[in-house]
Parts: C-alpha cells; structure tokens; sequence
C-alpha cells in the first residue's frame, strides 16, 4: 500500500500550479496582519508558504484557508480539489468525496466508523455519473437477519443482489469498524477490521470514471483513500457509453501548468483523431497558436492554424467547451466563442473517446 500524503504534500501538490504571480497573490493574502502568527513571504517557495500556513492554522483550518483564497482567485477547480482533502479530516454524514482522477488499479479506500446503535443499515457508494457502480450496503435486520447486500445501479435499474458470506456477519450496532476497500483491474476486496470479507466483480469497467465516494448512515471518523485523488493526469481518456449527436456538448474542466507548452484535446473514434485541437504556447519562436486537424486511417489532414482569439494562459483554469452542430465543431472557452471545425467526412455519432495530453491537468469530462 503506498503512503498516504500529508495535508502538506497536498497543499504543496496543489500551490505548484500556480504561476509566480499568482502564488506571489496568495502569499499577499497570508502575510502578518491577515493572521499576525503567519510568517509568509511574498517571493517564498511553495513549500516555505505551505510549512509557514500549516504551522499558523493547523491542517484542517490551513485547507479552508487556502480552499477560500483560492476561490476569490477564480482558481475554483484547484479550491475545488481540496474538498475531499478537508472532508477526510473532519468528515460529516451523510459523506462525499470527488475522487478527481477516478479509481486505479490498486486504490485503497478506507472507511472509519462507527455503526449507529438504531440505524439498521448504511452504505458505502461508488458512483460513475449517477450510476453506482457498487453499491456495499450492511443491513442490521431484514426480515430478522443480518445480510450484507451488495450490488450496482445502471441506468436507473439494479442488478442481482449478493448477499452470500464465507464468514460471519462483521458490524455490530455501536462497534466501531474499519472498511478498507481495495480497487484491482478485475474486482473490488473488501476487508472489514484487516480481515478479508469479500471480492465484488467490476459490473462498470471504466475505472477512471468512477469519480465519486459517499458513506451514509454510520458515525465517520475519517476516510483516506491511497493514492489520494486530486485531480486526472494526463493522458487521460474518457470513454462514452451513448452516442454523441447534434447540439451536444463536450465539456472538459481543465488547468493549465505554470510552465505548460502546449496542450492537446483529441475527438476520436477508435484510433481515428476527428478533432485535434492543439493550443501551443510557443511554436518555435513564434507567435502562439491553437492547430486543428483530423487523423482518419493513419493519414494526417490539412493544418488549420489561423488564430483569432488565444485565451489561454499559464497557470490558469478553463472550462473547455466543444459544440457538436450538424456541420462543426465549435470551439469555446468559458462563454467565449474561440474557432470552428468542419467536419471532414466523418459520422459525428460514431465518436467514442475524448483525450486529453500534455500540460494540463483536467478531471470529470462530460458530454450532455
């Protein structure tokens, strides 16, 4: 199991996207005055600003404060990735954690709590969208037994329950317990109390897209999950279970990094790129540029690179919004229009895959 980071490996992780003045903002927000205890520099490194916030207000109330400055930034998806990071600290119920990068092979998610003296279930939930992708659910009393349900919820209509158990019910009423469920390529294997209880197979094979956690009915004392989710690396691929079709939208948060030079979003089907959109942020010397371009059958089309409106910077969020019609793409950035892509001879309804590369770091794709 690897290690979970410190609150300060987090706050860390998260300030290294900021741009130098932007940091050197934040830092303005920190210095003595605001609070006189806190010893921030304006110019100080990352790790200085994060040792010096942790040490003037602790971990829990360090999160809220950096959570807080950061939205008034307008940098409300890295604010936004420290939600889960103070829920695991102080968690109430009924609990939710964004788990921005999705599950991986080997993610551990553990649960510490108490069971209610009468409550006569809870549940620990996994969800893709509004699906649930498993459903773990101790029941105290149904129809006088105690059974442990677990199942899924696709498109609104639940599957075969299992209930079986090679072991004793483990949960009592009042007890405390540990939940550690580990996250493999095939299966979930829960653990209650470092004992193994149960496997659970994928019936939602698209890991990376199971993005959120919530637990109800018990008394929490914290959640951890290892490696903790902040965000999706890139690359990041996002998979689509319906087909797309005119006026849809894809939506894609995302960050650009303090030193990024270049970024790409890839509209595919199967290996085929129908949409290559690739902001540069220096392209030999030259003025920046966003190319556009498709990949149909290995063979490269023609480049677009006339650029009207460049609106990306460093160090800074975006929310990415590419428009479906019947004839292009149309490309914005916030609410602002950006540029068009005809379709070059393809079937629109045919696109399976969205990818993301390079120099950003991005979460919760979305196609509506």
């Amino acid at each position: 199991m690897a290690d979970v980071p410190s609150v300060g490996e987090v706050l860390q992780k998260v300030l290294e996207n900021l741009n130098a003045e932007d940091l050197q903002v934040l830092q303005k927000r920190l210095v003595p005055g605001v609070k006189p205890e806190v010893g921030v520099v304006v110019g100080s490194t990352v790790q200085v600003t994060v040792r010096e916030v942790v040490q003037a207000y602790g971990e829990k109330d360090a999160v809220e404060v950096l959570e807080k400055n950061l939205k008034t930034m307008n940098h409300s998806y890295l604010a936004q990735s420290l939600s889960g990071i103070k829920g695991s600290l102080h968690p109430e119920v009924p609990y939710e954690q964004v788990l921005y990068e999705g599950l991986q092979n080997t993610t551990i998610i553990t649960v510490h709590g108490q069971a209610k003296d009468d409550d006569e279930k809870f549940h620990i939930n996994l969800y893709k969208g509004s699906d649930i992708a498993f459903h773990f659910n101790p029941r105290f009393n149904q129809d006088g037994k105690q059974v442990l349900v677990r199942n899924s919820l696709i498109r609104d209509v639940w599957g075969p329950e299992e209930t079986d158990l090679s072991s004793p019910f483990p949960f009592t009423p009042g007890n405390a317990f540990e939940v550690k469920i580990l996250c493999t390529d095939a299966d979930y294997r829960v653990k209650v109390d470092k004992k193994p209880l149960l496997n659970f197979t994928h019936r939602i094979k698209e890991m990376n897209q199971i993005r959120k956690l919530s637990v109800n009915g018990v008394l929490l004392d914290r959640v951890t999950i290892s490696p903790l989710p902040l965000w999706i690396t890139t690359p990041s691929t996002y998979v689509l279970n319906d087909v797309i079709s005119g006026k849809k939208t894809i939506t894609i948060p995302l960050h650009v990094k303090p030193n990024a030079k270049k970024f790409t979003i890839d509209v595919m089907k199967d290996e085929d790129i129908l949409f290559h959109f690739k902001p540069y942020f220096s392209d030999g010397g030259k003025e920046r540029v966003i190319v556009r371009n498709s990949l149909i059958g290995g063979v490269w089309g023609s480049e677009e690179r006339e650029t009207p409106s460049f609106s990306f910077e460093h160090g800074k969020s975006y929310l990415v919004k590419i428009l479906c019609t019947d004839k292009e793409f149309k490309v914005y950035s916030g609410n602002a229009h950006l540029l068009n892509f005809t379709y070059r001879g393809f079937d629109i309804t045919t696109i399976n895959k969205i990818t993301v590369l390079h120099d950003v770091i991005t979460w919760d794709i979305r196609v509506e």
